[in-house]
């Protein structure tokens, strides 16, 4: 078990640090066509980093989730197995209390569906409908946690390109490096002195 969920881990991080870095450099790259003689400066690089990390925890939740929805309908069967073998019928559909074992016997197996069943929600319904509806909230539930995971990752891309590229100074058009701004508008002082002129300090 534990095997099996270190290297589902190490497989949505894999995919995740992908995601990520193709994503923000995709990204990045439209920024400086965008851009054009524009310069990236370190305030710039900071933000990106830091969007790039929380987007990088986004797309491995992400890619964890499609992971485990993938794996519902083993779950489903699993349930079906758990429910028949814990549960005595004395009607065709649950009652509280065979409800209350069906969920007892499937916490036991999987403790992470105590988020997900609960006996107010079994009762009333057949054994072969448990595992349906445990599928179908754990679905559900999936797929709302997969929507905020790609809407937060959005955001957080998002804003790190824009920092990115409301940081970025402009080029001088002329005459300058690729290290050197432009500097049009700012008063500009000369450094050098006609060497011809010798400054008169005789008093009268």
């Amino acid at each position: 078990m534990w095997w099996t969920l270190i290297s589902y881990s190490f497989s949505s991080l894999l995919w995740g640090l992908l995601m990520a870095v193709g994503l923000m450099a995709g990204l990045v790259l439209v920024v400086r066509l965008c851009c054009g003689q524009r310069r990236f400066v370190p305030l710039g690089y900071v933000a990106l980093g830091v969007a790039f990390i929380l987007l990088l925890m986004q797309t491995t939740l992400l890619c964890g989730a499609l992971r485990v929805r993938n794996l519902v309908n083993d779950v489903e069967a699993r349930v079906s197995g758990i429910v028949s073998e814990n549960v005595s019928l004395v009607s065709s559909n649950l009652s509280q209390t065979d409800a209350g074992e069906a969920v007892e016997a499937l916490v036991k197996e999987y403790p992470i569906l105590t988020s997900y069943v609960d006996a107010a929600a079994l009762a009333g319904h057949t054994v072969e409908q448990v595992p349906h509806i445990v599928g179908d909230t754990i679905r559900a539930s999936l797929s709302e946690f997969i929507h905020w995971r790609l809407f937060w990752g959005g955001l957080f891309l998002v804003l790190g390109v824009v920092a990115l590229a409301m940081t970025a100074r402009r080029m001088a058009s002329s005459g300058a490096g690729w290290g050197e701004y432009d500097t049009s508008g700012e008063t500009s002082y000369s450094s050098s002195y006609d060497s011809d002129y010798t400054p008169d300090y005789s008093y009268e």
